[in-house]
Parts: structure tokens; C-alpha cells; sequence
């Protein structure tokens, strides 16, 4: 079988079968990707090691008749959280993106943006500043994947009803065209209004919910 090699980071796992792990991934060159790690689940597995902190991991995988095999995994560089801050925030992160994504769809520009905001969130050390990472995050996600947001004269936004103030609504327009992220900031009012919304407005357009939204204050 052809195997294949790549980056990642872990999104997430669950059990699969009775000594077994499902991961899901994403890759550098593949996007999103689900493998299961074969007797991953027993205490001499040589792969969970590797896969047990959040880093950039090197993965190799053979395609099996359902799933993808694991069949190498070696942790590269660790970015795991210093603060259960950071653990909130990057792990709101990985669930946006393993929610929104489905498998087998590459998307460079995504990889960058996942491992932007997952450093950018560990060199932060304000809640807020973190907060407003991720919303930019969530903005160049929905960027990516063509969800261009719409609002009337009055800032509302029709699809999820609810309006943004004019500072938020200025920011929401700079990365919707193109404009560079370096140093954009928001008041506490705005940066805490434009989460709320785009909470409200990403899962509306996946069509999923995100739960780890509801543990950000």
C-alpha cells in the first residue's frame, strides 16, 4: 500500500474499537484527515506518545478499506498551552476547525491560519487579546471557505439578525478584503460583541454547534 507523509496537528480522537484510537487531523498536505491508530489504546503503543500533546506532528498513513492506518507518528515541535486560558482558547480552535471541515479537502491557507492562531493564542497574555484572535481567526476561516458576511445599512447582519457596532463592523470589512491582521485591535465592547456574533454566524453556517464557544466568557 502507498504510504503517505505529512504534518498535522491532532484535532481530536475517541475511542474506536476495543484497543483503538480514531484521530482527526489536520494535515499540511492533505487537510483534514481521519486515521485510526491500531492498538493505540495499550500502554506499550509507540504512537500515542507522540500524539498525546498538541504539536506539529509528523504522521504517515496508509489508506485501509474504511479508514486510514497510522502507521508513524512523531511529535516535531511541541505547542502545547502554558495556561488553562490558552488550553480554553486553542481548543475552541480546533473544534472550529474540525467542525467545519470535512475530510479530504486541502486547504493550505487554512494550515497557515490554524498554526498562526495557535501560537499568536500561547504569545498573548491578555484574555481579550486572545479572544480577538480568534475572532480574526474565525474571520479568515469564513473568508477561506466563501462565506462572505452581508449587513444592511444599519450593520445588521440578516442571517443570524444582529447588528455589530461600527469598530467591529470596520474590522469584519479590512479581512473580508484582504486587508493584513498585523496590529488590528478592538475595545473590550466591541472585540466581546463581534465574538458573540461570530459564534452566533459560523454555526449557523456549518450548520453545527460549536461547544467549546460556551466556555469563553
Amino acid at each position: 500500500m502507498t504510504s503517505y507523509k505529512t504534518t498535522a496537528i491532532v484535532l481530536s480522537k475517541k475511542s474506536w474499537r476495543e484497543s483503538d484510537l480514531l484521530f482527526s487531523f489536520y494535515t499540511e498536505d492533505f487537510g483534514k484527515v481521519e486515521a485510526v491508530a491500531i492498538g493505540s489504546q495499550k500502554i506499550k503503543s509507540k504512537l500515542v506518545g507522540h500524539l498525546s500533546t498538541l504539536g506539529l506532528v509528523e504522521i504517515n498513513f496508509v489508506q485501509g478499506k474504511v479508514f486510514k492506518k497510522l502507521t508513524h507518528a512523531y511529535l516535531i515541535e511541541n505547542l502545547s498551552s502554558k495556561s488553562d486560558e490558552d488550553y480554553l482558547f486553542t481548543n475552541l480552535v480546533l473544534e472550529i476547525v474540525n467542525r467545519s471541515l470535512q475530510v479530504d479537502y486541502p486547504q493550505n491557507e487554512i494550515w497557515k491560519i490554524l498554526v498562526w492562531a495557535i501560537s499568536e493564542i500561547e504569545k498573548s497574555g491578555s484574555y481579550d487579546k486572545k479572544k480577538l484572535i480568534i475572532n480574526i481567526f474565525n474571520l479568515l476561516l469564513l473568508k477561506i471557505l466563501g462565506y462572505q458576511i452581508q449587513f444592511t445599512q444599519n450593520l445588521i447582519c440578516r442571517e443570524i439578525n444582529m447588528s455589530l457596532d461600527k469598530p467591529a463592523y470596520e474590522l469584519v470589512s479590512k479581512i473580508q478584503k484582504k486587508e493584513s491582521v498585523v496590529d488590528l485591535r478592538l475595545q473590550k465592547r466591541s472585540n466581546d460583541k463581534l465574538f458573540t456574533f461570530l459564534h452566533k454566524y459560523l454555526q449557523h453556517v456549518i450548520e453545527r454547534k460549536i461547544s467549546s464557544f460556551d466556555l469563553i466568557k
